[in-house]
């Protein structure tokens, strides 16, 4: 989600400290703590009521489907990194693939921060590569947007099969997104290939976001076809947008749970695979972000 009121221009070593990440957070660091508690809250609260409807027994377990899900947590990452290049490219910027998975895993970790870490981190980061402010926020948003809009579509491809009426709302609604994203990143600089390929690439993070799903009732012997699992789509992109919820904790998985119940996949059958499939991608960002603090946190700028 892109601050509201765009922070001042930061460089040089101060540019990532948390106290500059705080200053600029929008909404106000003490709402989204706020936030924070309540999400975890809703997060387990989903959780209980997901596995105790389930009833889960070690025998549901099945451990060889965990190799699978975390390659595909980092393919997440590395799908991220790749759309925050095009991103860049869309500023008028080039970003080195280092400095691109640096900023997308620092982002990722601080979104579990009372403060919108990646927005934060994304943006800075462009500033220092001299992009401007306002084709930073319509870059930024415009992406959220697209993202927003491919995975609707595919979510309303999901949902068609439950409730036909809910499939066509989201799929009015996902065309309305990515139209406006397209149309916003336009504005902004990109080519037509641009928008093509930031299009693709954010059907590429909803694939890889199903197949996560997929995975994850794979390997608690849960139910579940690939056209219920994609209702649950939309459920990453719509919980991003709650902006004091940090990293849409709890809100994702009872997105999940609700789009899982329209869709026929069940509601505690979502939830139990959106909070797995959640603690698997923070256990794969733990090594991730090992690896940036051991050989450096550099941007491009940094180097010398």
């Amino acid at each position: 989600m892109v601050l509201a009121h765009p922070p001042p221009r930061v460089t040089g070593a101060d540019a990532y400290t948390p106290e500059v990440a705080d200053a600029r957070s929008a909404p106000s660091p003490v709402l989204r703590a706020v936030g924070l508690g309540a999400g975890f809250l809703l997060l387990t609260g989903v959780a209980v009521y997901g596995f105790r409807a389930v009833e889960l027994d070690g025998r549901s377990f099945v451990p060889g489907w965990l190799a699978l899900l975390s390659a595909l947590a980092t393919m997440t990452l590395l799908i991220i990194t790749a759309e925050f290049r095009l991103l860049a490219r869309i500023t008028g910027t080039s970003v080195s693939t280092r400095s691109a998975f640096s900023v997308s895993v620092i982002g990722a970790a601080a979104n579990l921060l009372p403060l919108p870490g990646s927005t934060i981190t994304r943006f800075v980061a462009l500033q220092r590569h001299g992009a401007s402010t306002s084709t930073i926020t319509a870059a930024l948003f415009g992406g959220a947007l697209v993202w927003l809009g491919t995975a609707g579509l595919v979510a309303a491809a999901g949902l068609t099969g439950g409730s036909v009426l809910v499939g066509v709302a989201f799929a009015i609604g996902a065309l309305v997104a990515l139209g406006g994203g397209l149309a916003t990143i336009r504005r902004a600089g990109a080519t037509n290939r641009d928008m093509a390929a930031l299009t693709v690439t954010e059907l590429c993070l909803t694939v890889v976001g199903i197949a996560r799903f997929l995975t994850a009732a794979a390997m608690l012997s849960l139910p579940g076809s690939l056209r219920e699992t994609a209702a649950l789509a939309a459920a990453g992109p719509a919980s991003a947008a709650v902006g004091i919820v940090p990293g849409g904790l709890g809100i994702r998985e009872s997105l999940a749970a609700a789009l899982g119940a329209v869709s026929g996949l069940g509601g505690a059958e979502a939830a139990v695979i959106a909070v797995v499939d959640r603690a698997v991608g923070l256990g794969i960002l733990v090594p991730a972000y090992l690896v940036i603090v051991t050989f450096g946190f550099r941007t491009d700028r940094d180097q010398p």
